[in-house]
């Protein structure tokens, strides 16, 4: 990262970030650059708006104050209320569960939802990004979402849990085409889809953890 450019100070072996400048480039962005050059750069720390995002080269979950700070460049009239209930609801419903990678569990969803803040996602969708994982995954199910986050955000979580259940015949049917028609017929509400691709996209990118 450049050392000139607003909102970041480099010092010796760490990063100072502050997203509140102006013309910073998106959290996501910052997140996934550092996933990707982890091994190489010679950074150990890097902090964000006050709060470390990695140490001791290892990425830590984002917070849902960094997400909200995120939201509010593009959506100043977002329910940051309800984005926080969502963030601390998942949070808790994933407590004790881990990823095949050995993190916790509860990274996926908030990963999912700093891939999705990339299409400027509304409030709906970045809760649904956040409980996408909760019907299959817990305990929990449909009525305890509509209960707690409306039938809004519930119909958003049962349509992406329905297309996480459709499984080709054939292992040469699983191509880009028919995962597109699958995902059409599937749902006519775009923000599924971007969910859906936000997460198929975060599993791509943790493969390495996956014996083949």
């Amino acid at each position: 990262m450049p050392k000139k450019l607003s909102g970041i100070e480099k010092k010796a072996d760490m990063i100072i970030i502050d997203l509140n400048q102006p013309n910073l480039i998106p959290l996501y962005n910052i997140y996934s650059q550092l996933a990707y050059s982890m091994e190489s750069c010679n950074v150990d720390t890097v902090i964000v708006n006050g709060k470390i995002l990695m140490e001791n080269r290892k990425l830590l979950t984002i917070d849902e104050k960094l997400i909200i700070t995120e939201v509010k460049k593009y959506d100043k009239k977002a329910d940051f209320d309800l984005i926080k209930k969502a963030y601390e609801y998942t949070k808790k419903a994933h407590k004790g569960q881990k990823r095949i990678s050995g993190d916790d569990y509860f990274n996926h969803p908030v990963d999912v939802v700093n891939i999705l803040l990339d299409f400027r996602p509304d409030t709906s969708s970045i809760c649904a990004a956040l409980l996408h994982d909760v019907i299959e995954e817990t305990s929990l199910n449909l009525k305890n979402i509509e209960k707690d986050f409306g039938s809004e955000i519930a119909g958003l979580v049962e349509a992406e849990t329905k297309t996480s259940k459709v499984v080709f015949d054939r292992p040469e049917d699983y191509t880009a085409e028919n995962w597109r028609k699958m995902l059409l017929a599937t749902t006519k509400d775009v923000r599924v889809i971007l969910i859906k691709l936000a997460d198929r996209l975060h599993n791509m990118r943790t493969l390495k953890h996956i014996r083949p």
